[in-house]
């Protein structure tokens, strides 16, 4: 790209890949969620190495825990995609799979909060 940094690139794309495998995970099927949130969080934590590999500023935030990573998708799910689910959902009636979908997503996410939260 003619005008942007390597660094400007970088997270530009970065963004957008990571939104869409995000995005696309939210609307799986729990297991397929769950297995995209996992690979999700593995390319952010590789990313975050090479960052700091090559002194380069952090575009990325991996969660450092599996307490953390639920927490994340719950909170996504919760602020973006199940608002903007339901809104397209009214419009497009198609889509009410897909929005049923990321509230089923958005209960498995919560069971799983509550399971590592749950006093041993």
């Amino acid at each position: 790209m003619a005008g942007t940094s390597p660094s400007s690139t970088r997270d530009c794309y970065s963004a957008r890949r990571s939104s869409n495998v995000l995005t696309s995970a939210i609307l799986r099927p729990p297991g397929v969620s769950h297995y995209w949130a996992d690979a999700l969080m593995a390319e952010w934590t590789s990313q975050a190495c090479l960052e700091k590999h090559w002194h380069l500023p952090p575009s990325v935030q991996p969660s450092s825990n599996p307490l953390g990573q639920v927490q994340g998708q719950i909170f996504f799910i919760d602020t973006f995609a199940r608002p903007l689910m339901d809104v397209t959902a009214r419009v497009v009636p198609e889509m009410q799979r897909f929005a049923d979908q990321c509230t089923a997503n958005l209960v498995s996410w919560q069971k799983e909060k509550a399971r590592l939260t749950r006093p041993q």
